[in-house]
């Protein structure tokens, strides 16, 4: 049922023209879904959109569509315009909008006996009301019908009364007719159907005497907006009543067993004492049946997945007045092609096992329909080996990802894939399938600490097909669309150095900081253990190298750099050395905590010097005395004077 709060507006708007109180949506808890309705007959109508059947149900109509409304109605009417009203065996009343669709229930609406004509609200205790009010002075009434704003109804002793609606105008007593059965009023006249089959026609608006019309009539109807009245007889013959033509009876041809009688705007329906509804215009009649099923669909929630995924299922009706009801699968409706791939778990669920593609089929009330579902994985296997030219697998990887389950009792292994088993032993050719024998283009064996096979076999048993990647050293399993990497131990190193190109050269060597501040202490010895790569958004490469200590702690670049720099960083001796200062320099302890410190002593030689502060903005030499100046005298200056070779002088 449709929830909407604008729908739920403007169907109240309308309701509450005409029935007691402001209107609330029709909960799902009040409202009862069950599938009954499919073979259920129509018992009201209105017209070809709105009607409803045995088990309550309603069938309407809005700007989108046909919709069906689970909700124990016992009668319907029609209102004025879009709106149009019905009540429940519980005596609550509702309405609903052929625009908007969605049917609402009025606030504290109970006890009501029946809805008549353009919403006159009967209510069990003999109470009517109009415009969601009490009509004073009338009470006891068992029938009634409204056109546009007037009104007229009977009580149990035969009073019938009349209102124009108008300005307030109250009720007043036009006639009495005993035996009082049925009401139904024109724009004129009232028509009283009594328990004798006879009809008491009564002027509405003038002192006209009451007329007798007919006789062994069971029901009565007018014709809209016309003086003709259409009669049901005892006998099931359907007759008309023109004022016309002062009411001289004529029998409509081709309609037979009739019970009941509802005038739409463009049809005379008439119900069969069958249970059958029919529409009949000019002569002519159209059976009105409840609306079959043309055709199913079965959806899927993904029709890409990948193996643990759980797949929802649902089945879209169509029906022959083009409604879709969207419904959960039920049990036995569906068949799985593959069941290594997906696995039913229930009937709306399955559990996706294995990669490949299955069908997943639909089959209910002779209609059929399928979805393809396929899955993939991105993450490869490792384990691939080429063994004197052939390209074996790993078993229980390999097997396991195609969905099936493997058990291993001493050198037996024994696989379930599917609907197939099979058996394979180490150091045999032959493997049995189902229990026959195919033989293997190698036997079963240990590489790399696992069982593997020859990948050709999964060729043999008809599960796809297998190539070797020369280059990247791998398998490349085509299991029903869907690709299964395995690699071989060489896989990622091959593929390291595609990725890294000329940088692949750089791992494994080692360097020792000097004044690059995130490897470590300055002058320890690194070595690179990795270079990572990551792409952008539009796949531009960038790289961090990774760093690791003799103790084996690790250090990372902290920005991602283009492949060029790295190069640039290793070789630049103010960020790295290719040697251990260490050994290379035998300076005292003292020396080498300065040079840490960024202190230069009296004494340094140049090179401790530059250790300490850095490579200076300039030098210059004069008479056996150098200047080292850092900086400039406008920002920042500092200086170094040396003789023979040593420091004299620290300018600060």
């Amino acid at each position: 049922m449709k929830k909407a709060a604008a729908t739920v507006l403007a169907v109240s708007f309308l309701f509450t023209a005409s029935l007691p109180l402001a209107g609330k949506s029709v909960s799902a808890a009040q409202a009862v879904v069950e599938n009954s309705w499919k073979t259920a007959k129509i018992t009201d109508v209105i017209d070809r959109n709105n009607y409803i059947l045995e088990d309550g149900s309603l069938w309407t109509t809005s700007v989108d569509g046909p919709v069906l409304e689970h909700l124990n109605l016992v009668g319907i009417t029609a209102g004025e315009g879009s709106s149009h009203y019905g009540w429940t065996g519980e005596g609550q009343s509702l309405s609903w909008s052929t625009v908007t669709g969605g049917a609402v229930m009025p606030a504290q609406s109970a006890g009501i006996s029946e809805i008549s004509g353009e919403g006159l609200v009967i209510k069990k205790d003999g109470s009517v009301l109009i415009g969601g009010k009490t009509v004073e002075g009338l009470s006891n009434v068992v029938d009634g019908d409204k056109l546009e704003e007037q009104f007229s109804v009977i009580t149990n002793s035969g009073d019938v009364w009349y209102s124009s609606g108008y300005n307030g105008s109250k009720p007043r007593m036009v006639g009495h007719v005993d035996h009082a059965v049925e009401l139904r009023m024109s724009t004129a006249y009232a028509a009283v159907l009594q328990k004798s089959g006879r009809v008491i026609m009564l002027d509405l608006l003038t002192d006209e005497d009451p007329v007798e019309v007919g006789q062994d009539i069971n029901t009565i109807v007018w014709k809209k907006g016309t003086h003709v009245l259409y009669a049901v007889h005892q006998d099931g013959s359907v007759w008309t009543y023109d004022r016309m033509a002062g009411y001289k009876p004529v029998q409509l041809s081709g309609i037979s067993d009739a019970v009941k009688l509802v005038n739409s705007p463009d049809e005379l329906f008439v119900q069969l004492r069958d249970g059958s509804w029919t529409g009949y215009q000019n002569g002519k009649s159209t059976p009105l049946n409840v609306p079959v099923l043309n055709s199913v669909s079965l959806m899927s929630s993904a029709a890409n997945a990948a193996v643990g995924d759980t797949i929802h299922l649902q089945v879209q009706e169509t029906y022959s007045n083009g409604y879709r009801l969207v419904r959960d699968s039920e049990a036995g409706e569906i068949i799985v092609d593959q069941t290594e791939v997906a696995e039913l778990q229930e009937p709306g669920t399955l559990k996706v096992r294995g990669i490949g593609n299955t069908a997943v089929n639909l089959q209910t009330g002779g209609l059929a329909s399928s979805v393809t579902l396929s899955v993939t994985t991105v993450q490869p296997l490792t384990g691939a080996a080429m063994l004197k030219g052939k390209a074996y697998l790993p078993l229980q990887p390999v097997f396991k990802s195609l969905g099936g389950t493997v058990t291993v009792a001493g050198q037996q292994f024994t696989i379930k894939l599917g609907k197939d088993t099979i058996v394979l032993k180490k150091g045999s050719a032959e493997a049995l399938l189902n229990g026959k024998p195919v033989t293997m283009k190698g036997t079963l064996q240990t590489a790399g600490g696992q069982a593997v096979f020859p990948g050709s076999l999964i060729s043999d048993l008809k599960k796809g097909t297998l190539q070797w990647d020369t280059k990247l050293q791998q398998a490349i399993l085509n299991i029903g669309g869907s690709k299964l990497i395995i690699e071989s131990p060489a896989t990622v190193k091959i593929k390291k150095s595609i990725e890294l190109g000329n940088l692949v050269n750089l791992i494994g060597k080692s360097y020792w900081v000097n004044n690059y501040y995130n490897a470590g202490e300055r002058f320890e010895k690194v070595t690179i253990q990795d270079i990572e790569v990551s792409y952008d958004a539009i796949g531009v490469s960038s790289f961090s190298v990774v760093f690791r200590n003799p103790g084996g702690k690790i250090y990372k670049t902290p920005s991602q750099i283009g492949a060029s720099r790295i190069p640039d960083m290793l070789s630049d001796s103010d960020q790295f050395l290719t040697y251990n200062p260490y050994q290379k320099y035998n300076w005292s302890t003292a020396a080498w905590n300065s040079i840490k410190n960024n202190e230069v002593d009296f004494g340094m030689n140049t090179t401790q010097a530059e250790f300490a502060w850095g490579r200076p903005t300039s030098i210059s030499k004069e008479s056996g005395v150098e200047v080292w100046v850092y900086g400039d005298k406008s920002f920042y200056f500092k200086a170094l004077v040396f003789e023979g070779g040593k420091v004299t002088e620290i300018l600060l």
